[in-house]
């Protein structure tokens, strides 16, 4: 009995041993990679394999940022469950990092039969790693492990993952793949910055429409530092097997190019707020492009159309004491079908990398037509003393308001006729080891009179300090003397002594008439001293000194001390009213001061062709700023409606400060221009800026509405979701613009209504800081029950002061959210 209980025992044994065999048998995937060693194939099982697509490693501002793409190919009968799998960065010394799948593939559960799927792992390592000290441990779950964790792989790139230039690579979105390449780039430098373009080229390796807008792209130094490019289209997308170039474009500061570049393209990985890299092309060391000669016809690709352009003789012209430069340009369409002209900016840029723009004289838009040539002429104010022989012609074109310039190429300057100008002479004298220059003598509106400001420097020559000297004079225009008692005095800067080599400035200024004209104009500069007046110098010019025109890349600097700082005219346009219009200048001041101080008040007014002069009001800054620390100043004045249709001139200087009288005076004056131009009107909502704040706006919904909540309709609502932030190191505004949000409906009868809202105030109609915010506008209409609408438009403006500008506009669908 008890033998035939052992023979029973032992098949059971048997049974059991053989039961266990066959399950881990089957159950078990037989990798045919070691755990702990490195190859370029980890087999699953029959027929199934991961394979390593891709490796990345970027320096961004968080860290040393690693991805790594794996490729499963399912060529069994069965499906892969990806739920038993995950992945592990490992770093040298073994060392384990953490590591997270991109929010794209965390939906990915399964690899069906004769599938391939990719997942992106990425993870923060180590500074000090580089891509060949890293792998990916491919794991499955095993709860008879250790840590229920089994190493079935290890994968590592062979390579340090750069792509050089001019050579493609093949990436990912998802299943779809494509090749990029960076195929060329052009760089021109000014008095600041570099320039860049560069030419991508992406094909659609896919049978399937592709999306590239998850795409962006950057410019690295490789230690850290990653500046974002603007892409020529802002939406981009790729018909099955097409190739489409892009430009991509960024101004860095001039020692930034000097160093070793690379594109890094990077896939939005929107849910975990990181962007994954997906590609690295390695740029050469970068020069400036070679200088076009002047009179040869050069072409270039804009929107996939070949376009010729024959940059032609300039001439120079000295008119009302201005400079002006004329050139002819010849563009030629070299397609087979017309074009609208593309929006092409010119620009003077002189030795000192100063750009000063020549527009075209044609008042009316044109097309170009196929294999006919348009001859254009460009005109524009220059310095007086620009020598145009050591200049050059430089060339962009702009795809929207909002879009940087993408440079396309410099010009020699081929110079035909020329009248010589006229030279500003200028005076000085030593008195009492003082040298007293005259910097400049300027004539500046003041209300229904003028100023005649006389603009003097003083320099301690000597070898020990002074006091300032105790001045005073007169004006005498054509040998008539005006009253001293008329004119008055004034010092700049804070200083209680002058050492010796300091400077301090003076200006002496008095009122006439505007309609005064004079020939010879002198200022007789005396001292005042115990034994009464002494004679220093009488001050003598030809002719008045022009405001000084300022480049559009140039600042304006204030060197009075104690209220030093530069000024740059970030931008100027014209808002609409219902009766008027609103000029509207930002200036950005930058404190130069060594300390915290209130920025310097800046006076001005704008001219129009006609010589039409209105003054500037000025919202000044009454905040002390720190040191470099930066401000945005609004600058406005209300204009007829028929005031100016070409070109406004912006004048602005320097205040004196001290009486409401003094701060009407105008020193050291300059000016920029207003260019009226036809640009296209953006049709993106997202990343809008509306002072320190960025304004994204989405998910549109137009419908019937009931005002009291029963079911009559009786109007139409518009509701809506926004973000709202506030910008990164943005500067202080003076001032505050609001957002307009508009519906259009063009059908007829038309509807348009419209609501203004706040940013960031305790109003009941304001934006507010967050994300996935929503907001609604609405107006009665009882005829809007039998309209018939489909689509409507959305028109975004930024309003200040009661006036409007459109910033962007979009055509919806009625009745579905957009």
């Amino acid at each position: 009995m008890i033998r035939n209980n052992t023979n029973i025992f032992r098949c059971f044994i048997v049974v059991m041993i053989c039961c266990l065999v066959i399950q881990g048998s089957f159950f078990t995937p037989v990798s045919t990679v070691n755990a702990q060693s490195k190859s370029s194939l980890i087999s699953l099982t029959t027929g199934v394999s991961v394979t390593l697509y891709d490796a990345q490693v970027v320096r961004d501002e968080v860290g040393n940022l690693a991805s790594f793409t794996l490729l499963f190919e399912n060529n069994s009968n069965s499906t892969v469950n990806l739920i038993d799998y995950w992945a592990k960065i490992k770093g040298s010394n073994n060392k384990s990092y953490v590591t997270k799948l991109i929010g794209e593939d965390k939906d990915k559960k399964y690899v069906i039969p004769k599938t391939t799927t990719y997942l992106t792992f990425y993870a923060y390592v180590d500074e000090k790693e580089k891509l060949t000290d890293l792998n990916i441990e491919l794991i499955k779950w095993d709860f008879n492990a250790n840590n229920y964790e089994r190493i079935i792989g290890s994968l590592k790139s062979s390579t340090n993952g750069f792509t050089d230039y001019k050579k493609a690579k093949e990436i990912n979105i998802n299943k779809a793949l494509m090749n990029i390449l960076v195929s060329d780039y052009k760089m021109y430098t000014d008095n600041q910055n570099a320039h860049i373009s560069l030419d991508m080229a992406i094909r659609n390796k896919a049978n399937n429409l592709l999306d590239l807008n998850s795409l962006e792209f950057y410019l690295s130094d490789g230690k850290g530092i990653l500046i974002e490019l603007e892409k020529s289209s802002k939406e981009v997308s790729l018909r099955a097997q097409e190739r489409k170039n892009i430009i991509l474009t960024t101004a860095v500061e001039k020692s930034f190019a000097n160093n070793n570049l690379s594109v890094i393209v990077m896939l939005k990985d929107e849910g975990a707020a990181i962007n994954i890299p997906k590609a690295t092309f390695i740029l050469p060391k970068l020069s400036s492009t070679a200088i076009n000669k002047a009179n040869k016809e050069t072409r270039y690709t804009i929107n996939g159309v070949s376009i010729a352009l024959t940059m032609n003789e300039s001439s120079l012209s000295y008119t009302n004491k201005k400079s002006v430069v004329e050139t002819k340009v010849t563009l030629e369409n070299k397609g087979n079908n017309k074009v609208k002209l593309p929006d092409f900016e010119f620009y003077i840029k002189s030795s000192q990398g100063y750009l000063y723009p020549i527009v075209s004289v044609e008042t009316e838009e044109f097309d170009l037509l196929p294999k006919i040539a348009k001859e254009i002429t460009l005109q524009g104010e220059i310095p007086q003393d620009l020598k145009l022989e050591t200049s050059e012609i430089v060339v962009f074109v702009k795809n929207n308001e909002n879009s940087q310039n993408n440079y396309l190429g410099s010009y020699q300057i081929s110079i035909g006729k020329s009248t010589q100008p006229e030279q500003t002479s200028s005076s000085s004298a030593t008195y009492q080891n003082m040298l007293i220059e005259q910097v400049s003598l300027q004539r500046t509106p003041n209300g229904i009179n003028d100023l005649l400001i006389a603009e003097f420097k003083v320099t301690n020559k000597g070898n020990k300090g002074q006091g300032k000297l105790d001045m005073t004079g007169l004006f005498e225009l054509d040998g008539v003397k005006l009253s001293a008692e008329s004119t008055t005095i004034m010092n700049l800067d804070r200083l209680v002594a002058v050492s010796p080599g300091q400077s301090y400035k003076i200006v002496a200024y008095t009122e006439i008439p505007y309609i005064q004209n004079a020939d010879k104009i002198v200022f007789r500069m005396q001292e005042k001293a115990e034994s009464g007046l002494k004679d220093i110098h009488s001050f003598e010019v030809s002719s008045m000194s022009n405001a000084r025109l300022l480049a559009s890349n140039q600042s304006y600097n204030i060197d009075t001390l104690g209220g030093r700082g530069d000024v740059i005219v970030l931008d100027s346009s014209v808002y609409s009213g219902k009766q008027n219009d609103l000029f509207v200048a930002k200036l950005k001041y930058t404190n130069k001061e060594k300390r915290a101080a209130v920025p310097t008040k800046l006076i001005g007014y704008i001219e129009n062709s006609k010589e039409d002069i209105i003054d500037l009001e000025v919202k000044s800054y009454e905040t002390r700023l720190l040191p470099d620390g930066q401000a945005i100043i609004y600058v406005s004045a209300v204009t007829p409606k028929n005031y100016e249709d070409k070109k406004i001139n912006l004048y602005f200087g320097e205040a004196i400060a001290g009486t409401e009288e003094l701060q009407k005076v105008l020193i050291n004056p300059v000016y920029t221009q207003h260019l009226f131009k036809n640009v296209e009107t953006d049709s993106d909502f997202s990343n809008l800026i509306f002072n320190q704040y960025e304004v994204s706006l989405y998910n549109f919904y137009g419908q019937l509405d009931s005002s009291d909540g029963g079911w009559t309709i009786d109007g139409v609502k518009l509701d809506f979701e926004y973000d709202l932030k506030i910008r990164d190191e943005a500067p202080a505004y003076s001032d505050v613009e609001n957002i307009i949000i508009e519906f259009s409906d063009a059908t007829t009868p038309s509807i348009v209504f419209s609501q203004s809202f706040s940013i960031n105030t305790d109003e009941e109609s304001s934006l507010q800081l967050g994300t996935r915010k929503s907001q609604s506008l609405s107006v009665k209409n009882n005829f809007a029950h039998l309209k018939n609408f489909t689509t409507y438009n959305v028109n975004v403006y930024t309003e200040y002061k009661g006036y409007k500008k459109l910033i962007a506009s979009k055509e919806l669908q009625f009745g579905t959210v957009n």
